[in-house]
C-alpha cells in the first residue's frame, strides 16, 4: 500500500502505543506538527480502489501544545451504509473520528465522535476539528466483496493555533487576503467560577466570543450567558459572523441565541436565532449593557457561532463594522 502526503513530518509504525482494545496489528500513520503545518492525507493507493478486509489503519494527527487540528474532506467514496432492520443502517466500511483527545492515543475506553461512510455529498459535515492538540481517524473495510469497487477518501489537514491573536489587529478591521489569519477560538472575557460558559465582558475595547467548543459542534444541554458591561458613555456593538444551528430547533426549548438590549433577560429582546445558518448579523445596544444567552437542548448539536464585540464611545461616534467575514469564509460548509 502506498501512502502519499504533503507533510514534512510523517511516521509509519506497526502499532500505536496505549491502544489496548484497538487491534494491535493496526497500522498507524502519524502527522506531527512543527509549527502550523498543513498537508494532505488519503486512503491507501488513492484514487485506485482500496482493498477489502483492511482491519485497521489509524491516521494520527498531533499538534503542538497550543494547536488544534482541522481536517477537511475533499473527496469520499466509501461503501455506503447497509440496512440492518426496518429503520436502521450500518456502515461496513467506515472512518471513525476521535476528536476529544488530550494526546494522540486511544484505548478501549475512548469513544469515537463521528462515523463516516458513503459519498462526499452524503456527509452532513465535511470539516472536523479537535478539541485538543490531537485527532485520530480509524479506517476499516469489511471482507465482503461488492459489485462496485470504491476509491476511498482524500482530505487536507491543518494545525491551527487556538491562542493566536488576529494579525489584522482586530476582527472588526478589514480582512486582507493572504495577510490576516484566524484569531483565537477563545472567548475574550472572564468565565464565572463554576459555570460552563457564562462570561462577564468588560474593560476591553473589542474582542471575540464563541459557542462552547467552537469550531467543533457545541455539546447538548448547554446554557451560556454573555454579559457585556461598558462604561456610562459607551454602547455595545456585536457582530455574529457565523451562526449555525439545527434546522428545526425553533421552539420554547430548542437551540437558540437571544440578544437583549440591557443587563439581563428582563430587558428588551432584540432578536432570537433558532434555526439554520446566518451570517453578518449586527446588533447595537441603546446603552452601556448587552446580554446574550445561548441554549441547546438534549437532542441536537451544531457548530454554533463565532462573533465579535466592540465597545463604542458615543462621544466619538464609534467605528463601522465591515461586511466581510474571516469566520464565514473558513467555517461555512463547502
Amino acid at each position: 500500500m502506498v501512502y502519499w502526503y504533503e507533510s514534512l513530518f510523517l511516521y509509519i509504525v506497526s502499532f500505536l502505543v496505549q491502544t489496548q482494545g484497538i487491534d494491535p496489528s493496526c497500522e498507524c500513520v502519524t502527522f506531527q506538527s512543527y509549527g502550523l503545518s498543513t498537508g494532505q492525507f488519503h486512503s491507501p493507493d488513492y484514487p485506485i480502489p482500496y482493498q477489502r478486509g483492511i482491519n485497521c489503519i489509524l491516521y494520527n494527527f498531533v499538534g503542538d501544545v497550543n494547536e488544534i487540528v482541522e481536517i477537511k474532506f475533499l473527496d469520499m467514496d466509501l461503501k455506503g451504509p447497509v440496512p440492518i432492520g426496518l429503520s436502521q443502517t450500518q456502515c461496513r466500511d467506515w472512518l471513525r473520528i476521535y476528536k476529544n483527545l488530550d494526546r494522540g492515543e486511544i484505548n478501549e475506553n475512548v469513544r469515537h465522535q463521528d462515523e463516516l461512510c458513503g459519498s462526499l455529498t452524503s456527509l452532513e459535515d465535511k470539516k472536523f476539528y479537535s478539541s485538543g492538540r490531537a485527532l485520530i481517524m480509524e479506517f476499516h473495510t469489511d471482507t465482503e466483496e461488492s459489485t462496485r469497487r470504491f476509491t476511498g477518501f482524500k482530505g487536507r489537514f491543518t494545525f491551527l493555533d487556538k491562542n493566536r491573536i488576529d494579525r489584522c489587529g482586530s476582527s472588526f478591521d478589514h480582512h486582507v487576503p493572504g495577510r490576516c489569519n484566524t484569531g483565537a477560538f477563545k472567548t475574550d472575557g472572564i468565565l464565572r467560577y463554576g459555570t460552563q460558559c457564562t462570561y462577564d465582558i468588560q474593560n476591553r475595547t473589542k474582542g471575540k466570543f464563541f459557542s462552547p467548543r467552537y469550531p467543533q459542534k457545541y455539546p447538548k444541554s448547554s446554557d451560556c450567558q454573555f454579559m457585556f458591561m461598558g462604561n456610562v458613555n459607551e454602547r455595545v456593538k456585536v457582530l455574529f459572523k457565523l451562526i449555525n444551528l439545527p434546522n428545526r430547533s425553533c421552539g420554547e426549548n430548542g437551540d437558540m441565541i437571544r440578544v437583549y438590549d440591557g443587563s439581563d433577560k428582563s430587558a428588551k429582546l432584540l432578536h432570537t436565532f433558532c434555526d439554520n445558518t446566518h451570517n453578518q448579523e449586527t446588533f447595537e445596544s441603546s446603552g452601556q449593557y448587552m446580554y446574550i444567552e445561548f441554549h441547546s437542548d438534549r437532542h441536537y448539536e451544531a457548530q454554533g457561532f463565532a462573533a465579535d464585540y466592540e465597545f463604542i464611545d458615543t462621544r466619538e461616534g464609534g467605528s463601522p463594522v465591515p461586511s466581510d467575514s474571516m469566520y464565514t469564509q473558513l467555517f461555512l460548509k463547502h
